[in-house]
């Protein structure tokens, strides 16, 4: 896959014992791809609107990947 390369796959849900406190979780082709998408003017929109909604802490944590049934 290019950079360009769409989202691969996204999860979201609720902590266990905070049902406050959401996780969202993408997998991306590569960081690059990531970081094109964020500069589309439709996810800057979707980010201005939804950044007045949320609180809290925010991760953008990295790993590697080891094993998927999306990715080789």
């Amino acid at each position: 896959l290019d950079a360009l390369a769409p989202c691969l796959g996204s999860e979201a849900g609720n902590h266990d014992d905070d049902p406050n406190t959401m996780y969202g979780i993408e997998m991306w082709a590569s960081a690059a791809a990531h970081h094109t998408s964020l500069a589309l003017p439709e996810a800057q929109a979707s980010i201005a609107t939804a950044r007045p909604l949320l609180s809290g802490t925010f991760g953008g944590y990295r790993f590697t990947l080891v094993g998927s049934p999306l990715h080789d």
